[in-house]
């Protein structure tokens, strides 16, 4: 299907006399231009901005109503595209209706897969869906499989985060912030400032050394350590901003 239109050629339209009526504008405007005017010139002032005004109109209502001679053509021409157009969005839409429906109903059913999935997978009680859930799990290049690796691999993390949390000391305050934000750097903040709190009250707050001047540099070495005490090292680490690399 293809479009058959009677296309015209159209001469360009110009203004015969351009270079002649430019000159005699162009002095007129040089003349007003350098014109110097007083306060007792006001009046001729004004007559001159009106006439210069009426003359700016009369060019410019040429101009409108040559362009608008010029648009007739093309504006009947769009008139009947726009018909054409109207009537295949007709169909269109509908289908979009039906598309969007339907993906809809996908994703609320792989929403629900993916429930039942996390319910039957060992995980905190404490822990929703809603706080790990991706909502990418829900597209439909997504498989199943690939979300429920994705699930116990957060699981996992958020196992050993706990564990590191559980060596604070004051784990309970740390967990409580953990749960809320799943961020194991905000839970040790958390625990640290109660641990100054209480410590403050007791007294027992040591003035802290200023190390800002100091430069950080990279250094690898190997401790000999249990696993509890590697997570405490990593807490420590997390708590002073240290950057970690595995």
């Amino acid at each position: 299907m293809e479009l058959k239109i009677k296309e015209n050629t159209y001469t360009p339209i110009v203004v015969e006399n351009f270079d002649e009526i430019k000159s005699l504008v162009q002095e007129k405007a040089d003349h007003y231009a350098n014109m110097v005017y007083t306060e007792e010139d006001l009046p001729q002032a004004k007559k001159d901005k009106a006439m210069l005004n009426k003359f700016i109109k009369a060019i410019e209502d040429r101009r409108k109503e040559i362009k608008k001679a010029c648009m007739q053509p093309y504006e009947s021409f769009e008139t009947q595209i726009k018909e054409l157009v109207a009537i295949c969005n007709q169909p269109v839409k509908a289908i979009d209706e039906f598309v969007k429906l339907i993906d809809s109903q996908n994703k609320a059913d792989k929403r629900a897969e993916i429930e039942k999935l996390y319910e039957e997978t060992d995980h905190p009680e404490w822990l929703t869906l809603e706080q790990i859930f991706n909502p990418k799990w829900l597209n439909q290049t997504v498989k199943v499989s690939l979300v429920d690796e994705e699930i116990k691999s957060r699981l996992k993390a958020i196992e050993s985060d706990i564990k590191t949390i559980a060596t604070l000391e004051c784990s309970f305050e740390a967990q409580e912030e953990y749960k809320r934000s799943l961020s194991l750097a905000d839970a040790i903040r958390e625990g640290q400032r109660i641990a100054d709190i209480q410590k403050a009250k007791e007294g027992e707050v040591k003035p802290k050394i200023d190390y800002s001047n100091e430069q950080r540099e990279w250094i690898a070495f190997k401790v000999c350590i249990t696993p509890t005490e590697a997570r405490e090292l990593k807490a420590w680490l997390i708590q002073k901003g240290i950057e970690i690399r595995a």
